[in-house]
């Protein structure tokens, strides 16, 4: 009985600043904070300036990654009771938060919409994981008539967070989530514009297109990338390897960098909306995707960075047939927390890149009457690629069979309007004619003049992931010029 008094005396004098119940059970937890000044970090219309808020009275109560709680907030004057439901998820991995970060998706209210639940267990020195741990539970909410935000933050007992954290885990494990699930909800739970009536929203999906030309004595041109809704930010992309290097580097145990040591602009990871760049002048050409979400003192961004490369495979003996390969590698992908302040990149999540799905390739040669290469053949391979849903599995061709003569103005048009055939990823499709004037004899004077393969079934979602589309080729006169694009969707957990 002294002992339990001791340790009882021990856990008050801790928890000046919250109360912890446990159930008999040792399942329910309860927190009791008193008063919480707000503060507002959005504001709303100009009638709501210079607003008050402050939170009292609040009981939570947590069980097996569940949150049940109540408590008094008071605007301006005015209390009115608040209520906290919702589930509390954990943040695994092997990033800068690992174990020790819980996200809450928390249902929104009569009057308030939750934007963030975060409860998070931290150095005081996030350079130096020797120094004091202290634990803090940060609440947004959103008044929905006003719009302003209001941030709440109060240390509270480290013993808490463990507890919390356990009940987390056996949520995401009852629920047999996988943990990349676990990230893809975390991920969106962390941008807090997601759940905002009056938040800055941005798409979660969005295509782009590129395309080029390329012939057999050298010569290469390459358009601008098409997209209306993805803005243009140059970087260095030695540079932006380095950084992502670094920060996988497995001697680096902070998991993090200062943006300030790389010669990159603090826009790639600052501010809201989408950013690219894609230089294609050397071979292979770097390009990225990025999308950010802006929180106040720091942004949460996605990226991924990739390669690709176009180029023909040699001549056969005879100096008539010859193939070109189009070719995407995923290089890197990561979710990332930036600083706004400490300048400091922190990795979320690694491995954990903007997706790239139904990346479509597509090759066409010269259509006039006085051209003679073909397509004999296309072939459309991928590795280490992700399947989407349970089912399927299939790519899907396309080939432009066109009657001789007839001019290309859009390759896209003719794919779009050209039936095409499923078949399993890695099978090869080879034309009937070997050669222009065969094809003409055999299709009644229609040609193979593009060629396209769509992954379909298939994401780029992974580092190491790789596709190419290799398009064989009859020249006809021992000469070749073709145009080749691609175009795929982007989708972010943001």
């Amino acid at each position: 009985m002294k002992k339990f008094f001791t340790m009882l005396t021990v856990l008050l004098v801790a928890s000046f600043i919250s109360v912890i119940y446990v159930s008999a059970e040792q399942k329910t937890i309860t927190i009791e904070l008193a008063e919480v000044d707000g503060e507002v970090i959005q504001d709303g219309n100009e009638l709501t300036a210079n607003s008050s808020f402050s939170l009292d009275e609040l009981k939570i109560q947590h069980k097996e990654g569940n949150i049940n709680g109540s408590g008094v907030i008071t605007q301006n004057g005015v209390k009115s009771t608040i209520s906290l439901k919702g589930e509390l998820y954990p943040v695994l991995g092997e990033g800068y938060y690992a174990n020790n970060l819980l996200i809450g998706d928390i249902d929104s209210t009569e009057n308030y919409n939750v934007l963030q639940f975060r409860l998070e267990t931290a150095a005081n020195d996030s350079t130096d994981k020797n120094q004091t741990v202290s634990t803090h539970l940060r609440i947004v909410l959103e008044d929905k008539e006003t719009g302003e935000w209001v941030h709440f933050k109060q240390e509270v007992d480290e013993q808490l967070f463990e507890s919390f954290f356990q009940g987390a885990n056996s949520l995401v494990k009852n629920e047999e989530l996988e943990e990349r699930e676990i990230a893809k909800k975390v991920a969106s739970l962390l941008n807090m514009d997601s759940k905002a009536i009056h938040g800055e929203k941005t798409h979660k999906n969005i295509q782009v297109e590129q395309s080029g030309t390329a012939d057999t004595e050298g010569n290469k041109t390459f358009k601008a990338p098409i997209s209306t809704q993805i803005d243009d930010l140059k970087v260095n992309f030695s540079e932006l390897n380095r950084l992502l290097n670094d920060l996988k580097d497995p001697y680096n145990t902070s998991r993090s960098v200062k943006l300030t040591n790389y010669n990159l602009p603090e826009a790639l990871f600052k501010g809201n909306g989408w950013k690219k760049d894609v230089n294609l002048d050397n071979s292979p050409g770097w390009g990225y995707y990025a999308n950010r979400a802006d929180q106040g003192s720091f942004t949460v961004s996605q990226i991924a960075v990739f390669q690709h490369d176009g180029r023909f495979g040699g001549w056969d003996q005879d100096g008539l047939r010859n193939s070109y390969r189009n070719i995407f590698d995923y290089i890197h992908g990561m979710l990332v927390e930036y600083d706004h302040y400490t300048k400091e990149v922190k990795v979320m999540y690694y491995d954990f890149g903007i997706t790239l799905r139904e990346l479509h390739f597509a090759q066409h040669v010269p259509s006039g009457s006085t051209e003679y290469s073909v397509f004999t053949s296309q072939d459309l391979q991928g590795k280490n690629l992700t399947k989407r849903g349970t089912f399927g599995g299939l790519i899907k061709y396309v080939a432009g069979k066109i009657p001789y003569g007839s001019e290309i103005t859009n390759v896209w048009s003719v794919i779009n309007s050209t039936r095409g055939t499923e078949m399993n990823l890695g099978t090869k499709e080879e034309f009937i004619g070997g050669d222009f004037w065969e094809q003409r004899e055999m299709h009644g004077d229609d040609v193979y003049r593009i060629v396209s393969g769509n992954l379909h079934d298939y994401d780029l979602a992974r580092e190491g992931a790789n596709a190419f589309l290799k398009g064989e080729i009859h020249s006809g006169d021992g000469r070749i010029s073709l145009t080749w694009s691609y175009n795929l969707i982007l989708g972010t957990n943001l």
